[in-house]
């Protein structure tokens, strides 16, 4: 016989989660990471627990379209980034910010000058560029006068995958 299974999100424990960060991370800006259906939680209901976050960053736009839709109005980033000129037009009116993981995507942005911040590759397996495709997109910014044309390359980074708090 098998049994249902469901899960109770404490929506308080997730505030005192973020208030936990906010103090091991004094001065920090916290984005919170709600891609995914946030992580299995409920997108919207996680977002809106979590509305003391400085920014949201979902996976993809019709993610960030909901939380918009919910009255989330805290900066969100796609970390899915755009494929096409409509999504970047979407992505435009709702002012995304955007992240970059292959050429294409660049090309992309380019046409249009505007901002991204480009995920760089840990050697993991991860999504994002590899090094000599980093050289060259972070190149961008010296070959093309972007900040005349409003666009920027607003940073980059890549990850720790153990998880381990900063001593």
């Amino acid at each position: 016989m098998s049994r249902l299974i469901r899960a109770i999100i404490d929506t308080s424990a997730l505030r005192g989660n973020l208030e936990i960060v906010r103090r091991r991370t004094p001065g920090s800006k916290v984005m919170a990471v709600v891609k995914a259906n946030a992580y299995g939680h409920g997108l919207v209901p996680t977002a809106l627990a979590l509305a003391d976050a400085d920014a949201f960053a979902v996976a993809r736009l019709e993610e960030g379209l909901a939380l918009r839709a919910a009255g989330v109005t805290q900066p969100i980033v796609l970390l899915e980034g755009v494929f096409s000129h409509e999504q970047l037009l979407e992505a435009a009116r709702h002012g995304f910010d955007l992240v970059v993981h292959d050429p294409l995507q660049v090309q992309l942005l380019e046409s249009e000058m505007c901002p991204y911040a480009m995920n760089q590759q840990a050697g993991n397996g991860a999504s994002g560029f590899v090094q000599p495709q980093a050289t060259a997109v972070s190149g961008l910014a010296s070959v093309v006068d972007v900040s005349a044309a409003g666009g920027y390359l607003a940073g980059s980074w890549t990850f720790d995958s153990t998880g381990r708090w900063p001593s």
